[in-house]
């Protein structure tokens, strides 16, 4: 199948040539601009949408989706299910026998579905909101290949899923192919999959070609450099006092006795002005601790403190200005429609931190819509608007989320331009990427079914750029 895409004079794909044959296994790379998460709503069927009624302030919004679509050679896939990389926009339903029932039928024994990624017959009474990311990622996968379709599409999936997760999701490939059925997987984090691929093709932001071997690696050497400079911001002439205080915290989620996630007894200290790595598989507790912090989720045991002060006891706007946090899915965090919006907002707060990185990295003449931002750009725009001077904690939850290698040293430059500007500054990186946390020389903290676990060698405190 080849086809091209083009939004009013503007060609975002051209001459997309897609091997899309019944039984094949199509592996996919490359730049994440917005032109590549449009590739697999294509093939879906979900874009181009119909012109529909003209609604003026949502039309800037949604004119991407809404462009020219030419298939030169081949067509579309017949009956296509598509999986993206939020499993929340997939799940509807309160409770996970709803989920199953709705998009299922009732004739679907629900406790096979589950059994596809080895969720346990117990999870069909458990409330979908009570699930870890990885746990919702496996029920919406289990869903879409229990689906009659021609061809599956999933893309950004590998990050949610463990080692288990993983497997399963290869096996479950391999039986699509069985079936005949095509499946294209959209990805950055490829090495687990790359063996079982028919094909692998790289987008490089308008087309696809053959894999170059040094797309096929982390630009390492310029993160690394990154990190240097940044270690030297963070570290240089501060003596470390707690920014964040962890006794004995207690948390669980609802059913946890029937395999949910617990934190039990969380104990630990992140001192100011170092650069910390806190990682896991999905499900080990990672982002619940970031929850925790911003208390969006409230301890049922313990006591947690921020910057010497009981948590509780600060007042929302000074938890907000103190503490600087770039989601995974920066797109939930962002309300406003576009960056000039967010250019005002600064200069009316007084934000002449975020104004002034705003002013560098988006031209001040464009308004730059959030619906035609790229991953980075998104991710580029939360770390930039919810920085302030007073910011002494920035947590930046799986950087390498929807961001190539090159965007992921881009968006590190812009994380040390802004601890550039700050006075001392703690940073918390979550992340399921060992390497990533290695390259930049942070102190590594690892996640365990909701404990910290002692890594099997001594991991020496040092602050970050020592060394490099």
């Amino acid at each position: 199948m080849t086809f091209s895409y083009q939004v009013e004079d503007h060609v975002l794909l051209k001459d997309v040539d897609l091997p899309l044959e019944s039984g094949s296994f199509v592996l996919l790379n490359g730049v994440e601009n917005q032109a590549f998460g449009l590739i697999g709503g294509i093939v879906a069927g979900l874009f181009p949408i119909d012109g529909g009624e003209q609604i003026p302030h949502l039309e800037e919004l949604v004119k991407v989706f809404k462009g020219s679509l030419n298939v030169s050679e081949g067509s579309l896939p017949v009956r296509a299910v598509y999986l993206g990389p939020d499993p929340e926009k997939h799940l509807l339903f309160s409770r996970v026998d709803e989920e199953i029932l709705a998009q299922l039928g009732s004739d679907i024994d629900a406790a096979a579905v589950l059994s596809l990624f080895r969720l346990k017959e117990g999870f069909l009474e458990r409330r979908i909101s009570s699930l870890s990311g990885g746990e919702k990622m496996k029920l919406a996968l289990a869903i879409a290949f229990f689906k009659d379709a021609t061809c599956t599409v999933l893309h950004g999936i590998v990050p949610w899923l463990d080692e288990n997760g993983k497997a399963c999701l290869i096996r479950e490939i391999s039986r699509a192919q069985d079936d005949n059925r095509c499946v294209l997987v959209m990805e950055q984090e490829i090495d687990d999959l790359l063996p079982h691929a028919d094909r692998h093709l790289f987008f490089d932001g308008r087309t696809l070609k053959p894999p170059e071997e040094k797309t096929l690696h982390r630009l390492g050497g310029k993160i690394v450099e990154v990190s240097r400079i940044l270690g030297e911001l963070v570290t240089s002439g501060h003596r470390p006092e707690p920014v964040v205080s962890f006794r004995d915290v207690e948390f669980s989620y609802e059913g946890y006795r029937d395999g949910g996630f617990r934190l039990s007894n969380l104990s630990f200290v992140l001192e100011s002005s170092r650069v910390y790595g806190l990682i896991g598989n999905n499900g080990a507790g990672k982002s619940t601790i970031a929850n925790l912090i911003l208390r969006l989720e409230q301890p049922s045991g313990g006591t947690i403190s921020l910057f010497g002060k009981p948590l509780e006891s600060i007042c929302r706007k000074d938890l907000m200005e103190g503490v600087c946090y770039v989601s995974q899915f920066p797109e939930q965090h962002i309300t406003l429609s576009n960056v000039q919006q967010y250019r005002s907002r600064a200069e009316t707060k007084g934000n002449f931190l975020s104004k002034k990185l705003l002013d560098i990295y988006f031209e001040s003449e464009r308004e730059y819509p959030i619906s035609q931002l790229t991953p980075l750009q998104m991710k580029a725009l939360s770390l930039i608007s919810f920085v302030t001077d007073r910011t002494g904690l920035i947590i930046i939850d799986e950087p390498t989320w929807g961001i190539d290698p090159e965007g992921l040293a881009r968006f590190f430059e812009f994380l040390t331009q802004a601890v550039q500007a700050l006075d001392g500054v703690t940073i918390l990186i979550i992340t399921h990427d060992l390497a990533l946390v290695e390259l930049l020389s942070a102190e590594v903290m690892r996640m365990k079914n909701g404990v910290l676990v002692t890594e099997e060698k001594p991991v020496v405190r040092k602050k970050m750029g020592a060394g490099n």
